[in-house]
């Protein structure tokens, strides 16, 4: 069997000019029987993660690659000076030339992501660029090919018929990589309008591989699947350049750049089976895992030589004096005993700076009056949070958990989303990147994709199709709790969609090279609130790129900004990765939202003082005891509840929407808790269960609470005592025999959702400790392990949890004096236990 790798690919994050998403082509050269693939997008690394992730369920080996942009000149400067009279120079020669760049090891990975990102934050000039100093000051672990028609080598071939000026380019290619590391690279794509001038450049390849000593590799500059692909990926690049596909001189690559098997590339040069040959060797020197290291959190400094677990205790202790007041840290204390329980997880995962950091930024913030939120989350269940001052809520009032945050068995990074005023966010932004460097903080990056009824549109409108029509049938497209449904459910699912297809035949070609587009990357942009502050400068761990966008200059006046020619041109750094990516690689995310229904607040105050009325304080520890507004700080005003139990919810965050009114006004809340079992009611499994119905009906009387086992007295209320003492932690292993060890929590998943890959992580763990396997929990009828043990205690437990709850209010927790000997002297959470029980009244009413 021929033996060959590809290492010239692009995916679809060649945004628009790639018509291949990463899991197609790794499948497609895994079926093709390749051991390895490179992906060499345009001038970007943003696929690599993908990348890595398919190859390996794929179980072939990943090449990190880019095809970057190269000029011969000072990349700082924007247009080419003379080069008139250098060796090897031309003032003809080609701007933002093209090499292709692949990691060999860890270091080569490094490099290469400083590489690319210096070709955005200072070579940027219409494209990403590189120069020759550049690249030498981080050649280390990288091996480079002369790429396409687009190289500077091939260009050199085709200027000029004297092969000094080639062998000038590649003396400069030497010089900075060395002849291991260099390979001149020759392509074929012959059924294509450039396959004439590929095998001119080729021949003389060869020539010159001769007189320099440096090798050649073959590639095909693949940009889609298979040949069947060709037609939609013309499309696609005519949604790019803004052409349509009768357009004589549109863009074109050709109907074979897609990926060969190595039989076909062998028949491309078969008497030189080494241009073969070198691919393999090249991807057997190519060993990037790209292995999560751990965490690269930020240091604070912290005052006095305190170390960051002193200053943090100092700074909770304090604030537990303001909250509760100064009996509150007594021994034996709610609050002590939670707290010290907080402060050692924190310790033990190694997060003591993240809760300083995220602390001092919202404190900054707050000293200069920009308003900040109360805080949201699974972090409203922490009392460090919330004596830090980083939320407002009382987590042992409400009986929030601390475990639903940070768990040790929950394997991922904290995360507190902290809204700010939207008008001045950029301040607590800006704020953080001159504390922590700014070659430390950026932002993330997000992509954004052709989905069913863009790709319908964009592709109606390269294939001349009458706007009506395409309007029409982009109208027969349904969109489902926000989401596009694709094209193929649609044949599946929406009769008059499937009638269109069948019954036009121009609609039926729009639809079926809208499927082949449909899914495609098509652009970057800038999350919303993600922020990334890493230890070291970020490029140290993955790459950035630079995302253009228009914003007012901060020193113009108001007037002013209503003028067009006023705007300036921005950008912004953010990640080559997603958000997700970038906490798998142990960065640091905080999500800094702007909520503009706090500026409308903090307006609101000012003109009520402006207007001669009080001086209104949102925080409710600074506002004075005697205060006219003080229902503005509590959680039980009657006329709030009356308010939203009328439907009026407009403006207010998550309960503005039309569905949200309606159900409000079902369920006429009268407290805090009904608040959140509103907010709980409002998903799309509760509602087409009928929860909101059944809630609001006991809820006003008009059907008795009851429970299976109430006749049991296995849920009756006086079994139950309500004040709870201590959290989930005290569920742990040892009440549960053959789960793991008796001193540590129960996995995070039954508290959490959280990755599968975090809980298969967690499984493998647990039995590398001791040599057994460990406890597996499984989804559906067939549940084991874990599950299983836990299946009828909750079940009896849940019931007894939710008629409380129904019936005298917020549980607090359950101890099981009246449940099963296993269960007995140990209190057992709600939350751990409502899922089991959901699934088993879900069975009782299918059997009714």
């Amino acid at each position: 069997m021929t033996e060959f790798v590809h290492l010239h690919v692009h995916s679809d994050y060649s945004f628009l000019d790639g018509g291949a998403t990463v899991a197609g082509l790794a499948k497609r050269a895994a079926s093709l029987g390749m051991g390895a693939l490179a992906l060499t997008d345009h001038g970007n690394m943003c696929g690599i993660i993908d990348l890595v992730n398919e190859c390996g369920k794929q179980g072939i080996k990943p090449i990190v690659g880019c095809e970057i942009y190269v000029v011969p000149y000072d990349m700082h400067e924007k247009r080419n000076p003379e080069l008139d009279g250098a060796p090897g120079g031309d003032s003809a020669a080609k701007e933002n030339a093209h090499l292709v760049l692949l990691a060999e090891n860890e270091t080569g990975y490094r490099n290469l992501c400083k590489v690319v990102s210096k070709g955005f934050t200072e070579g940027f000039y219409r494209k990403p660029r590189v120069d020759y100093a550049t690249l030498s000051a981080h050649r280390e672990g990288l091996i480079a090919l002369t790429a396409c028609l687009g190289g500077e080598v091939p260009q050199a071939i085709m200027r000029s018929k004297d092969p000094q000026q080639a062998l000038c380019k590649i003396d400069d290619y030497l010089n900075i990589f060395g002849r291991e590391n260099l390979f001149l690279e020759i392509q074929a794509h012959r059924d294509s309008r450039t396959g004439e001038l590929e095998d001119l450049v080729s021949s003389r390849m060869f020539e010159l591989a001769e007189k320099s000593g440096v090798r050649v590799a073959l590639t095909n500059d693949s940009h889609y699947l298979a040949p069947t692909d060709y037609e939609a990926h013309n499309a696609l690049l005519c949604i790019n350049t803004g052409r349509k596909l009768s357009d004589t001189n549109r863009l074109d690559y050709g109907p074979d750049f897609y990926l060969k098997s190595p039989d076909e590339m062998l028949a491309l040069f078969p008497r030189n089976p080494e241009v073969l040959r070198h691919t393999v060797e090249i991807a057997q020197r190519c060993n990037v895992s790209l292995k999560n290291e751990g965490y690269h959190l930020p240091e604070f400094k912290c005052p006095d030589g305190l170390t960051d677990a002193q200053y943090l205790r100092k700074l909770c202790e304090q604030g537990v004096r303001e909250r509760y007041g100064e009996g509150a840290l007594a021994s034996g204390t709610p609050v002590r005993e939670r707290l010290e329980f907080e402060l050692q997880t924190i310790q033990r995962m190694g997060f003591n700076s993240y809760f300083l950091v995220v602390w001092d930024f919202i404190k900054w913030a707050k000293d200069r009056g920009i308003p900040v939120g109360p805080g949201r989350g699974s972090a409203a269940g922490a009392i460090v949070a919330y004596s830090l001052g980083i939320t407002n809520l009382d987590p042992l009032r409400y009986n929030l958990l601390f475990e639903r945050f940070l768990n040790p068995d929950r394997i991922s990074m904290p995360d507190i989303d902290i809204d700010f005023c939207v008008e001045r966010r950029g301040e607590v932004i800006e704020y953080v990147r001159k504390k922590y460097g700014e070659e430390c903080v950026c932002q993330i990056g997000t992509f954004g994709k052709l989905l069913a009824r863009a790709a319908i549109k964009d592709t109606g409108r390269v294939l001349d199709v009458p706007l009506k029509k395409v309007n029409e049938l982009t109208k027969l497209v349904p969109v489902m709790q926000g989401k596009v449904k694709p094209l193929a459910k649609c044949l599946e699912e929406e009769p008059d969609f499937k009638a269109a297809y069948d019954n036009d035949t121009e609609i039926k070609n729009l639809v079926d090279k809208a499927m082949k587009l449909e899914g495609l990357n098509r652009g970057s942009g800038v999350h919303a609130a993600g922020v990334v502050i890493a230890d070291k400068d970020v490029t140290n761990y993955l790459p950035l790129m630079r995302q253009e966008q228009n914003e007012w200059a901060e020193d113009e006046e108001p007037e002013r900004k209503t003028q067009p020619k006023d705007r300036e041109r921005k950008y912004v750094l953010a990640t080559q990765y997603s958000m997700s990516e970038v906490e798998n690689q142990g960065l640091l995310k905080m999500d800094f939202l702007g909520l503009r229904n706090l500026t409308i607040m903090q307006k609101a105050v000012e003109l009520i003082e402006r207007n001669g009325g009080p001086r209104i304080e949102l925080d409710a520890i600074k506002a004075p005891t005697d205060a006219p507004y003080k229902s503005l700080h509590t959680l039980d005003d009657p006329d709030t509840y009356k308010t939203l139990a009328a439907g009026d919810g407009f403006g207010v965050f998550q309960v503005e929407s039309e569905g949200m009114c309606r159900l409000l006004q079902s369920i006429k809340p009268s407290t805090f808790e009904d608040i959140s079992a509103v907010l709980a009611i409002y998903r799309p499994g509760p509602l087409s269960a009928g929860v909101d119905k059944d809630f609001a009906a006991r809820k006003h009387g008009r059907v008795k609470v009851s429970m299976p086992g109430e006749t049991e007295g296995i849920a009756n209320p006086a079994a139950v005592e309500q004040l709870g003492k201590d959290p989930v932690r005290h569920l742990r292993h040892a009440d549960l025999p053959g789960t793991g060890h008796a001193d540590e929590p129960l996995p995070g998943g039954l508290y959490a959702r959280r990755s599968r890959q975090a809980a298969q992580g967690h499984r493998q763990e647990e039995a590398g400790r001791d040599g057994q396997a460990a406890p597996q929990v499984h989804r559906g009828r067939g549940q084991t392990g874990l599950r299983q043990r836990t299946r009828r205690a909750a079940v009896v437990a849940d019931r007894g949890l939710r008629l409380i709850r129904l019936q005298q209010g917020p549980h607090r927790r359950l101890r099981a004096d009246h449940l099963p000997d296993c269960l007995a002297e140990n209190p057992l959470p709600a939350r751990v236990l409502r899922r089991p029980a959901d699934q088993h009244d879900r069975q009782q009413r299918q059997d009714r």
